[in-house]
């Protein structure tokens, strides 16, 4: 039989799992010497893991242990409300509390308590003994799997994957606020429940010299559940993160020690031999504008032009293209939104299907080592064929460089575009950028001269009638540089017409070469039309009714209720469904703003 007198034990609310003694850490002790201290009546009794030599692995799914480790143990085993703990001996304080760091497992150690044999779970189940052998010591295969403590002397306890907090025994004056909203925000994402925090949370303010009267625990703890959400979304969204920093944990690993390899390597050098004369020249293959005729080749491009040029709507084509064709696409957008970037995207003919080789995104800052280490992991499996980043000028702002300056020019094609080109030498790296005000035909961007030194090949856009949502344009794109010679330079390679409610078209400057054809399946002139007149004769219909019932595609429907709505052609009214607008008469009539010239913006 397991002795289990010399357990530092706690009173825990009876039903549940909260500690009735705030200070429970330095209150607990052996049961008999609790004394008439013991609260009577029906309580719980909880079990201080640190000072008990205690490591304990609470199981929440049937089977999880055996999963994750290969074995169960012949160890001290109590039946739970939900599962089985497996109890341990270890008396090192190594290890981190963390729920869920292995699916349907959690891992109790210093700092943490748990229910003992005899208390009752939230659900009216009780604790039971399953197996009465001592605690074996904590096997080396378990102890390597399991999450440890990173300490600094300033008392922060690092851990990746939960934002654990340790308070120091004193909390002085200037740092209180911070301290107790950091240590609250602790409390929040390890899912502490809400009575328990208060109890921890009024035994940090009692840390606090002087002592901090700006605000209760109870406001605090408010403030902090308010900022972080609901029970279950702030659960579902710590489970994201939780996975999310896993993953730029083993990232940033895997990238720091291939950067040192690499940084070695380079240093050390190659010998000629090592090249193969056989390998075939590099060949342009993105953003198609006549059959088997392409624009970009693998390697570092800038298109840069007027603002009015629509730059962002080519590149945005040669997206559409790729992952129409299967491969991946990477967009860092630092000067729209993820909505903007997809409405275009769906307007050029990306449907739900090929959106998921889209990759978007909109870097909160300068890029770093973890953040390389992100963009890798997340193209792990299958590298992009093209990259478009937008902008040039922006990317370098947000870094905190001048584009006008050739050495920042220098630090940020490093750190970005000449960065991917070594990781994906097969990739087309898109950079949009400008020309100077009233420059629209341009042989190089604005700014250092240094872009069009890391760049392979330069590409200006100018704008030969004006485009617009309502009226349709044309363009002309011209290269002006091309390191591998696959273009001649200083020759316009095509025209490009949009605008007008009119598909996105390309036309060779050739005249004997045969353009592609980019028009999409669906006409959105006509479709505009098909869902006004349905909406019409259907007044009051449900958005998914109507969607079914035209067979349109959700993101293409939503695109076009959207724009009639802005338009006032049609209303919709949340709950209640789709009505005429007041401009419905005339747009089906044909003297309001037609169907080819609503505007989408």
């Amino acid at each position: 039989m397991t002795d289990t007198s010399q357990w530092a034990v706690l009173p825990v609310k009876f039903g549940g799992k909260v500690p009735i003694v705030a200070d429970w850490r330095n209150e607990s002790r052996p049961r008999d010497q609790w004394g008439e201290k013991w609260p009577s009546g029906d309580v719980n009794t909880g079990i201080d893991c640190g000072k008990s030599g205690l490591v304990v692995i609470d199981e929440d799914e049937p089977g999880a242990f055996e999963r994750h480790f290969g074995f169960v143990p012949s160890t001290y085993t109590v039946t739970t409300g939900k599962g089985k703990h497996y109890y341990f001996r270890h008396d090192r304080d190594e290890f981190i509390n963390r729920p869920g760091f292995a699916p349907g497992l959690d891992v109790r150690a210093h700092g943490s308590q748990v229910l003992a044999v005899g208390s009752t779970h939230e659900t009216g189940a009780v604790y039971g003994l399953e197996r009465d052998v001592e605690p074996i010591p904590l096997p080396e295969e378990i102890k390597s799997r399991l999450p440890r403590r990173d300490r600094h002397s300033n008392g922060v306890e690092l851990d990746l994957s939960r934002a654990s907090f340790v308070l120091p025994e004193t909390i002085p004056n200037g740092s209180r606020n911070d301290t107790l909203f950091r240590y609250a925000s602790s409390l929040v994402s390890r899912n502490v429940h809400d009575d328990e925090a208060l109890v921890l949370l009024r035994d940090a303010f009692k840390r606090c010299v002087p002592s901090y009267t700006e605000t209760t625990p109870e406001q605090m703890w408010t403030r902090v559940r308010r900022e972080y959400g609901g029970d279950r979304e702030f659960r579902q969204d710590v489970e994201r993160e939780v996975r999310r920093l896993r993953v730029r944990e083993q990232a940033l690993i895997e990238f720091t020690e291939s950067q040192a390899a690499e940084s070695a390597d380079a240093w050390f050098g190659v010998t000629g031999d090592t090249f193969d004369p056989d390998t075939p020249e590099p060949v342009a293959c993105v953003l198609e504008y006549a059959p088997g005729c392409h624009v970009f080749a693998p390697g570092i491009n800038i298109v840069f032009g007027d603002r009015a040029s629509i730059k962002t709507w080519l590149c945005y084509v040669g997206v559409t293209q790729e992952v129409a064709k299967g491969n991946r696409a990477a967009i860092i957008d630092y000067e729209m939104s993820f909505k903007e970037s997809m409405r275009r995207l769906y307007e050029l003919g990306v449907t739900q299907e090929t959106a998921q080789r889209v990759v978007y995104l909109q870097p909160p800052g300068p890029i770093s080592d973890a953040a390389r280490a992100l963009i890798l992991s997340r193209f792990e499996d299958t590298a992009p064929s093209l990259v478009v980043i937008d902008s040039i000028g922006m990317g370098m702002g947000m870094a905190g460089l001048d584009s006008n300056s050739d050495m920042d020019a220098t630090k940020w094609a490093l750190s970005m575009p000449m960065w991917m080109k070594g990781q994906w030498p097969q990739a087309v790296i898109v950079l949009i950028d400008h020309v100077p005000k009233a420059q629209g035909k341009s042989r190089d961007p604005i700014g250092s001269q240094r872009k069009g030194a890391f760049a392979d090949a330069l590409f200006n856009t100018e704008i030969i009638s004006p485009i617009s949502r309502q009226r349709r344009g044309m363009g002309r794109l011209t290269v002006t540089k091309d390191r591998k010679g696959l273009h001649d330079v200083d020759r316009a390679i095509l025209d490009y017409e949009f605008g007008g409610g009119g598909p996105f078209q390309l036309r060779p400057t050739d005249p004997g070469v045969v353009a592609v054809d980019l028009t999409s399946a669906s006409d959105p002139v006509e479709q505009r039309r098909r869902v006004a007149a349905y909406v019409g004769d259907h007044e009051g219909v449900k958005v998914e009714a109507a969607r079914d019932e035209l067979q349109i595609r959700a993101p293409e429907f939503t695109l076009i209720k959207d724009t009639l709505v802005s338009n006032h052609v049609i209303k919709h009214r949340p709950r209640l469904g789709l009505f005429k607008g007041t401009q419905w008469d005339e747009f089906m009539e044909g003297v309001g703003p037609d169907a080819s010239t609503v505007s989408d913006e």
